[in-house]
């Protein structure tokens, strides 16, 4: 084989190559024959529009010179002033745990003004710290029936998919047109509820009094969200629904649950230290100390020592303590015909036998001295044959 031919290259090579080309000018001219659509994603350089719902009535406000206090939750509302405040939150009331809606609802009774949407099932009267007392809720169809019944008598609205605008009269100087696609219903009406109503008769806004302060509930619209504060209608309605400039307007943008060890902690502070305080003491008290060595300290009195002995000399000097030996070798006996029926035909080595392979610890001359001496010398010593008898009773 020769130099040329070892450098000549495959034909097959070449018709992989001229493949691989080819498909790629085919991709290449399908892409540019393609239709494009440019499509915009919803990405504001301002995260605070995604995260914060109200952040540009936020921003409305304090433009206003109005004084905005953002809420990340309700239960620490009993230290939050309401005499002439507002409080503009995203959920209905009724779908505040129980805390929230008991901090609320007193917060309203001592005066302050609720913004909030209404429930889709308005709750029962008997529920606690009830905020919707005339079971004001949205209507699905109201909105649309109200425009269909008054089609002849009013023209018709504009319309963005399911939303429309309705026009709303005494909230301002003019009427508001907002974007809507729900209305109110009244479950219990009653004189004491203030109604606005739309052109073609919906109810689209409710306002009454709850104690000192008041509620003002919307339809489940968002009417106040980022979205919808590019109209100037909605931002003419957030002024009208805070028209007392002298108070603050609190928002919740997002519900953060606070727990109830915090609420705890806001009712007594000053019990919950103490109790810390005294938990500390607690745990140290239990700590060792590791101080300087001390001497041993005289072993305290053995008084049932001090009585035997007492008793000891005080048989030893009238009898030589016959009575308190007696006594002894009756118990041991006792205990012996329970494990030994014929310990009463036994000798004196025998029984001391037996009792030493029981308690080989003891020795047999002392069992032997404790069953068969008449008398303790010295009289001391009743405390060593009590012992021995006590070592016995256990063998036994």
């Amino acid at each position: 084989m020769t130099h040329r031919e070892r450098g000549r290259t495959s034909p097959i090579l070449i018709i992989v190559l001229v493949a691989f080309l080819a498909a790629g000018l085919a991709v290449y001219g399908w892409w540019n024959r393609g239709e494009r659509k440019v499509v915009q994603i919803y990405d504001p350089a301002n995260r605070q529009l995604v995260l914060e719902r109200l952040h540009i009535a936020e921003r409305w406000l304090k433009q206003q010179s109005r004084s905005v206090v953002a809420l990340e939750t309700l239960q620490f509302l009993d230290a939050v002033p309401a005499a002439g405040q507002h409080l503009v939150i995203l959920s209905a009331p009724s779908d505040l745990s129980l805390l929230e809606a008991s901090q609320l609802h007193d917060w309203v009774l001592r005066g302050g003004h609720l913004i909030a949407r209404a429930p889709m099932d308005p709750p029962p009267a008997e529920r606690p710290h009830n905020l919707n007392p005339f079971g004001i809720g949205h209507c699905l169809d109201c909105l649309s029936h109200a425009q269909t019944s008054n089609a002849s008598e009013a023209p018709m609205e504009d319309k963005a998919g399911d939303a429309a605008r309705v026009s709303i009269e005494g909230l301002g100087d003019r009427p508001l047109r907002l974007w809507s696609s729900l209305a109110l219903a009244v479950d219990r009406p009653s004189g004491a509820v203030t109604t606005w109503e739309s052109s073609q008769g919906a109810t689209m806004l409710a306002r009454y009094a709850l104690g000192d302060g008041q509620v003002t509930l919307l339809p489940a619209n968002q009417w106040l969200d980022n979205a919808q504060m590019i109209e100037p209608d909605h931002v003419r309605l957030l002024k009208a629904l805070v028209a007392d400039r002298d108070g603050t307007v609190f928002l919740q943008h997002y519900s953060i649950p606070g727990g109830l060890l915090p609420w705890l902690w806001r009712q007594a502070p000053p019990f919950w230290i103490a109790c810390l305080i005294l938990l500390a003491l607690g745990v140290w008290s239990r700590m060792p100390r590791l101080g300087a060595i001390a001497a041993d300290p005289e072993p305290p009195p053995n008084q049932l020592s001090d009585r035997l002995r007492a008793t000891a000399r005080f048989d030893a000097k009238h009898n030589d303590g016959r009575i308190l030996l007696e006594a002894m070798r009756d118990e041991l006996a006792d205990r012996a015909r329970t494990r030994y029926p014929d310990w009463h035909q036994l000798s004196v080595d025998e029984r001391a036998a037996r009792l030493a392979r029981l308690c080989p610890e003891a020795g047999i001359a002392s069992i032997r001295a404790l069953l068969e001496k008449e008398r303790i010398d010295p009289a001391d010593r009743l405390i060593e044959d009590l012992a021995l008898q006590r070592r016995l009773l256990r063998a036994l």
